[in-house]
Parts: structure tokens; sequence; C-alpha cells
């Protein structure tokens, strides 16, 4: 449910972050029906006053952006902001270069899920392009921004937006570290935890389970958002996984986006998904990482041993493409139903140096 609290925090923060005038044109290239799209490229153009431009093709996640069509969309209607998600820019890089590129009104890309890679590969590429990074909750009024340029900062709260906190967490339980008087502990700084919102009036929540009461203070209320983070001393907040996405380790939990973020820096690697599969109940996870696009083997072999034994993918699934979610980010759940077949031909084994496939092992 929107209300319209979390559309004007949305729309008018996103204005306000973006500085959006109208002398802007927003080309919207999200669906209308995800939060990005309506939210805050439609949200932040009409608030903003700038102009709304539709692309004549809208990009799917099965279909993806198409880098020709969007350049020329660009130029013909004048374009000053496009606003995107997940990995949608991914293709911008992945495509030959294009005259259009160094020949165009866009001054700022803006949106959420942007990795460090990407965001560097596209400054690198297109030149003096300014780079907004949201992120937004998608069930409370909690929204970041990062107006200073770091690549991987999500930033600092908008104003108007629901006050955050990080929560040291015991993956294991389930629950808060707690101090001796049963309350939630506060991260240090640098220190991972779970990312949570204050609800003011809890009675108005439609969250039910996901609003935990009494976690700081008796009385007090706050959102579980499910996403680990961490802020540094001087109060910028950086995404490091979503709980969903640990991996059960033989020393811990391991982050499936630090070795996500390892391998993207490989030539050849489109998307790179990372999963922990349970082949024996109550035994750590195989790590399986599937990769679409045409790795460089010695690069990806390189890139694995510069990880920690236990982060280590011992399987590399190749694949033409996989599913996307709306917000154009890869969908694990589809790669774990897979499970994992050891003699598929696409698939690559880790034999302590490098990857090889059935036949070579032979």
């Amino acid at each position: 449910r929107v209300s319209n609290a979390r559309w004007a925090v949305s729309a008018y923060g996103a204005a306000a972050a973006c500085r959006l005038s109208s002398r802007d044109t927003v080309l919207c290239v999200l669906p209308l029906h995800h939060a990005a799209g309506l939210l805050v490229a439609v949200g932040g153009a009409l608030v903003g006053s700038a102009r709304l431009a539709l692309p004549d093709t809208m990009p799917s996640p099965a279909r993806g952006l198409d880098a020709g069509e969007f350049w020329s969309e660009v130029r013909r209607k004048g374009a000053t902001v496009v606003f995107y998600a997940g990995e949608l820019c991914r293709a911008l890089v992945s495509a030959p270069p294009q005259p259009a590129e160094h020949n165009h009104p866009l001054r700022l890309l803006a949106g959420s899920g942007m990795r460090v890679d990407l965001w560097r590969r596209l400054v690198d590429r297109l030149g003096p392009l300014t780079i907004r990074e949201f992120y937004a909750s998608t069930e409370a009024n909690l929204v970041l921004a990062n107006v200073e340029g770091k690549p991987g900062s999500l930033g600092r709260p908008l104003p108007g937006s629901a006050e955050p906190a990080i929560a040291a967490y015991d993956f294991d339980s389930g629950d808060f570290q707690r101090d001796a008087q049963g309350f939630a502990r506060r991260c240090r700084s640098d220190e991972a935890g779970l990312l949570l919102a204050r609800v003011d009036d809890p009675s108005k929540s439609t969250s039910g389970a996901r609003v935990r009461r009494d976690v700081f203070a008796q009385g007090d209320a706050w959102f579980v958002t499910r996403d680990i983070v961490r802020r540094d001393a001087g109060g910028e907040y950086w995404y490091v996984d979503r709980t969903a996405q640990l991996i059960r380790g033989p020393h811990g939990w391991i982050s499936a986006r630090a070795i996500e973020d390892a391998l993207y820096g490989v030539p050849g690697v489109q998307l790179a998904i990372v999963v922990g599969l349970e082949v024996t109940p109550g035994e750590p996870a195989v790590i399986v990482a599937t990769i679409v696009g045409d790795p460089d083997r010695e690069w990806l072999a390189s890139a694995v041993a510069g990880l920690r034994v236990e982060q280590r993918p011992r399987f590399v699934r190749l694949r033409e493409r996989v599913a996307m979610t709306a917000g154009f980010r890869p969908l694990d759940a589809p790669l774990l139903a897979e499970g994992l077949d050891p003699g598929d031909p696409n698939t690559l084994h880790w034999d302590g140096k490098r990857y090889v496939s059935v036949t070579e092992r032979a």
C-alpha cells in the first residue's frame, strides 16, 4: 500500500536530490507499476515541474534495455534525467560503443541497486555524468540518498524520511543481540547489522510481523527491512546484503553479494548471481555462481582465488539469461529450485586453481 506520506517522501525526495526543475525532461524507462517508476520517476517529475517522457518501447525484465534505442530516445526527447533500477544500466556498458554516448543532453542517472563496478564503468565510458543512488524501503517511509557521488554508498536519510537505525543481529537465532536490560544493541561505526526504520504510529502500519516493538526502549516500534547495512564514522550508509541472500558457511554466514562483486570484475560477465545450495541437511551450503555471459577463464580463476576459501564458488553455471524482477534484479529463487547438476556441460567445477568443464575433468 502507498500512503500519501510515502508518495510525498519519494517524489519530493527524488526531486530535491536530483534538483529537478522546469529545465529538465525525465525519461521514465521503468515500469509504471513498479514503485521506482511511479513514485520516483513520475512523482519526482511532477513535483519538480519537469517534463515527463515515456519511451516508445518500455524495457521489460525479459527484454532488458536496448542501448541503441535508449540513446536514440534520450536524444530525440531531450532527456536530461533517467531513473534506473537494479541492473538496468548494465546494458549501456555491455553494448558496443556508440557515437551518441558522447553527444546527448543527459546530465543525471538516478535510482537504486547500482553496484560499484557498474558505477565506475559508466563514468569511465560516458564521461562527466552524475549518478545519484537511492535506497527506499518497499514498505516503510525510509529513504536514503547518496548526493555526494561516492560509488557504492546509500548516502544519508532525506528530510521527511523515517528515522533509520542499525541493530546488531544474531542470524543463527534470528533475533537481535541484546544488552543487559534486554534491549537491542545499536551497531558501532562500520559494524554491519540489520537496518530498521522507526514507526511513529504502529496502529497505522500494514506490515504486521515486520514491525517489532520495545526494540531499543520501552514503547518504541521499528520496521524490519531485512537488509544488512553499515554506517561509517561520517554517517554514510553502505549496503552489505539482503538477509535472504546470506549463505551458511563452515565458519559463519557468508555474503553472496561480496562474492558477486568479485565476479563482476571479470571481463565477459554480464550478470552474476550467487546462491548457497544445501546438498546435505545440516552441513554448510555449497556455493554456486550463475553467470550470464562468457567470462574470461583466467580472470575468473584469479578473482575467485582472491576470495577467502569459504567464499569460493565450487561450481559456476553459465547461462544465456536468467529471470529478472520488475525492478531489473536477478531472481535467485529459480536458481535455487534448479538444484545442481555436476554433469551439465555448461557447469564449471573449481579444482583448486581454475574452473574446468566436465569434459576437461575427464
